[in-house]
């Protein structure tokens, strides 16, 4: 009976430990599949983004497209539900730093920001805290807080000496220097991230990075040398072909065309695919034009305009037929027909609106020469002659013929109130266009002597080390004192002689000299007819005799606007006494005698060469 007992008992025993496991093992599994749950939902979150940023890498392209947006949407949409469905789990920080780099790549920049922040608040001893702090920099690079991105990153530095992602904080502070820039700093910055061994990645960036930074400096040799290194690095057929681009940009600019001519061939023969044609096709245009094989430029030109038709690359192959007609062939009327296809082909792009600037240029070009032929006053022909030159220098680009237009309008109307004007200008071409110091200082020493008592002598004086910087208002005020009562006495001249003329007699002359003198308008007309009276008027507007007294009291600047005629002065932008601190400003409005609204636009001064589209 003992014996069965016992064997009952162990049964009852081995029944409840096979209970005990089994509920156990219950327990195990539901804990894990909750950790499996939250672990896949936080994987899949992850996915989401590594596709992202390997479609945005592959682009080559800034900003993410539509399609890389919306797996960052996913990536946000499956890391918020971590948060939501399992707060407590280890995997929140991560989900967090995740959507807040979802949001920068979408450049949400305050939404990206609130959630690093949170993350810092809310989790302060996450071992993530330096990441979302590099986050809350890159969303003060993206909207382009430059100072306090810098401030953010530098004390990141300081705080994390041994940061993993230092190398992506040095990217990160050049390319904000580079969007400012602040192209030296930039470069700075790279080299001591490539002097670091950083990752391929971070390297193949740092390369292309630095290489605009030189090209932005004007140092295309030392370009060069990084966008060859790009080449070799770079496993990306899109990133290759643009750095090879860029490197015959380079050869270019160090002036060996053939060597680019040659490049471009080979990367005609190899490029990755059709779609590269045009670009490629265009640069190799580039560079025979600048060997001076025109015909040969333009063909390629007509090629691509053919080819491509109702593209950007068309439209930019129609403006280079202009350019090559107006600049090298020196037929101004194919150069008008070529840029008004530009429109027809592509009437909303950059290139339509640089070409209706040129054909506008040339118009203007054809009215101001039949202007200097045509006109019998001296002062109109130089007026003409002045605008022609501004025309040249600052819409066409065509800085020797703008020079030898300047040098016209001085030495064939020397009595003109412009020749001063002209000769000033001709020193600032010297000094700032073609950066020849030695002949911009004789030449402003030449209009100081020439022109000593006009506004433009005395700035020529200042730049020349003949006159002191520091009176330059002094100068300048006894020149516009000056001015000003001769204009006022011219006045009060022309008044007396229309009052003459009308019979009004020496009462009301003398009356109309009190007016300039700044006594009141209605003594001046106290016995004359309203004919009289309104002339007075308007000659006291016209006179600076009053102006004088109120200019003296202002000070120089306002002297400036009230004691000259010239127009060019005295609607300059830069105004003459502020230009003296700024020696690269010149003192003088250059386009203040072309009408406002055909003024260029600060884009269209010059012929760039774009990249296409």
């Amino acid at each position: 009976m003992a014996h069965r007992s016992l064997g009952r008992s162990l049964a009852g025993a081995r029944a409840r430990l096979a209970a005990a496991a089994l509920a156990a093992a219950v327990l195990t599994a539901a804990v894990l599949a909750s950790g499996c749950a939250y672990y896949n939902t936080f994987y899949t979150a992850r996915k989401h983004y590594r596709e992202a940023e390997r479609q945005r890498l592959a682009s080559g392209q800034e900003h993410a497209a539509p399609a890389s947006l919306d797996l960052y949407q996913r990536s946000i949409d499956r890391s918020q539900k971590v948060i939501t469905k399992y707060p407590k789990s280890k995997w929140v920080d991560d989900a967090r730093l995740l959507i807040g780099m979802a949001y920068l790549r979408r450049e949400e920049w305050e939404k990206a920001r609130a959630v690093f922040e949170e993350l810092i608040a809310k989790q302060p001893g996450s071992p993530l805290i330096p990441d979302a702090r590099l986050g809350i920099g890159l969303c003060e690079l993206g909207r382009g807080e430059w100072q306090e991105a810098e401030k953010t990153l530098l004390s990141l530095f300081a705080d994390t000496p041994g940061f993993e992602r230092r190398d992506e904080v040095l990217l990160q502070l050049a390319r904000g220097a580079a969007k400012r820039r602040e192209h030296r700093q930039a470069i700075r910055h790279l080299t001591d991230l490539l002097a670091a061994d950083p990752s391929d990645e971070v390297e193949t960036e740092a390369h292309r990075a630095r290489g605009e930074a030189y090209l932005a400096i004007d140092a295309p040799d030392s370009a060069l040398a990084d966008f060859k290194q790009l080449v070799q690095l770079t496993s990306r057929p899109e990133q290759r072909f643009e750095a090879d681009l860029q490197v015959g940009e380079c050869l270019e600019r160090l002036g060996r065309a053939e060597e680019a001519l040659a490049y471009y061939a080979r990367l005609e023969r190899e490029m990755p695919g059709p779609s590269h044609m045009p670009r490629t096709l265009l640069a190799k245009a580039r560079a025979l034009g600048d060997l001076g094989r025109h015909a040969e430029a333009l063909a390629i030109y007509e090629r691509v305009a053919k080819e491509f038709p109702a593209s950007n690359f068309a439209a930019q192959a129609q403006y280079q037929i202009g350019l090559t007609q107006e600049l090298h062939l020196n037929d101004a009327e194919k150069a008008k027909e070529a840029y008004t296809k530009v429109r027809e082909i592509a009437a909303g792009s950059e290139f339509a609106s640089l070409a209706e600037e040129r054909r506008n240029s040339l118009d203007l070009f054809g009215q101001y020469r039949e202007q200097i032929a045509t006109s019998g006053e001296e002062e109109k022909k130089a007026q003409a002659g002045l605008l022609l030159a501004e025309l040249s220098l600052f819409r066409l680009r065509k800085v020797d013929e703008a020079v030898a237009q300047y040098q016209a309008v001085e030495t064939d109307y020397p009595k003109s109130s412009l020749a001063p004007k002209a000769a000033f200008a001709v020193a600032w071409i010297h000094e700032h266009e073609r950066g020849d110091s030695a002949a911009a200082a004789a030449v402003y020493r030449r209009v100081f002597d020439y022109y000593p008592n006009t506004e433009y002598g005395v700035h020529a004086g200042v730049k020349a080390g003949v006159l002191s910087a520091d009176s330059l208002s002094i100068y300048l005020g006894k020149i516009f004192r000056r001015r000003a009562t001769a204009d006022s006495l011219a006045a009060v001249a022309r008044i007396k002689a229309t009052a003459d003329s009308l019979g009004v007699g020496v009462v009301a002359a003398a009356d109309s000299l009190a007016v300039a003198k700044g006594d009141s308008l209605a003594a001046a007309a106290r016995d004359s007819l309203v004919a009289v009276t309104d002339l007075v008027a308007a000659a006291r507007f016209d006179s600076l005799a009053a102006g004088v007294r109120d200019s003296l009291a202002a000070g120089t600047r306002d002297s400036l606007a009230a004691g000259t005629r010239d127009s060019l002065a005295a609607g300059a932008r830069d105004s003459l006494a502020e230009s003296a601190g700024d020696s690269l400003a010149p003192p003088f409005d250059p386009y203040s005698s072309i009408p406002h609204e055909e003024r260029p636009r600060p884009d269209s001064l010059a012929s760039p060469r774009p990249r296409g589209e």
